[in-house]
């Protein structure tokens, strides 16, 4: 399911400074390993300068810099938090410099990079068009765009009972579209914005949980949270415990394993 819901930067960022306390757990622990997929699957060459979009707490950048040691690594995002985070897991000789700076600005950085990368960063873009426009001018020739996004399928079959109990309780009155859709909207929107030879691979996880309250973390930890933050404390308490509920039927069942598959999109420069 698509998980963005609130507008306004201010309210992104503030939840990011949030999220900075637990993202980093063992139960988000598929933000890093997608980073170690996307990073594994690049085969590029003579890569000098990188630049890490929404890095948060530096998974994509740190896994960039041990296959690109010699190349100098921006990471940058809105949350001073998430910054704070990766600065504190940074080694003394690293190739990599975290900034705060807004994605959506990017036409005010100054130097161009062979290779941009963007893990999960996109859900609260509402124009990924002029997003991608800008990415293409912050690159070198023959520069290289990298994006990563939850697929199909993903946190099933657990969301699906999420959404359930959401709409039962009239938080949300439909069923938001699924992933699917808005990475067909995001390949076109590369193709748009001028890349060629845009090309996906699919990346298929999976995770256990053994308690119910891991699953919550994992909703809080996501955008799964911001269909409940316009709850007031009395009624996230009374859903979080009628949700995990739920969630403890379906362990007891022996449901307790969920779908993580993201999409990699690879867009090139046009050399023309």
């Amino acid at each position: 399911m698509i998980m963005d819901k609130n507008d306004g930067i201010y309210e992104i960022k503030g939840g990011f400074n949030v999220l900075s306390e637990f993202y980093d757990s063992d139960e988000l622990n598929f933000f890093l390993d997608s980073s170690k997929l996307m990073v594994n699957e690049l085969k590029l060459s003579g890569v000098k300068s990188i630049l890490d979009l929404a890095t948060g707490t530096g998974h994509t950048a740190f896994e960039l810099s041990k296959k690109y040691t010699d190349s100098k690594i921006i990471g940058i995002d809105i949350s001073e938090s998430m910054l704070k985070k990766a600065e504190m897991k940074k080694s003394k000789n690293s190739n990599i410099e975290f900034k705060i700076h807004d994605i959506e600005a990017l036409e005010f950085l100054e130097y161009k990079y062979d290779l941009i990368t963007c893990s999960f960063g996109t859900y609260f873009i509402k124009d990924t068009v002029r997003l991608f426009k800008n990415v293409l001018q912050k690159l070198n020739r023959n520069g290289s765009f990298v994006l990563t996004c939850f697929a199909e399928e993903s946190f099933m079959p657990f969301s699906v009972e999420y959404f359930a109990n959401l709409r039962e309780k009239g938080i949300i009155q439909n069923y938001p579209k699924d992933f699917s859709s808005l990475n067909e909207k995001y390949v076109s929107d590369l193709v748009i914005a001028g890349f060629s030879n845009v090309k996906t691979i699919d990346k298929r996880m999976q995770y256990k949980i053994k308690k119910a309250e891991e699953w919550w973390t994992v909703i809080w930890g996501t955008g799964f949270r911001s269909f409940l933050e316009e709850l007031d404390y009395e009624d996230l308490e009374q859903f979080k415990s009628y949700h995990l509920e739920k969630i403890d039927e379906m362990l007891k069942r022996g449901t307790d394993t969920y779908n993580l598959n993201i999409l990699i999109m690879i867009g090139e420069v046009n050399p023309c």
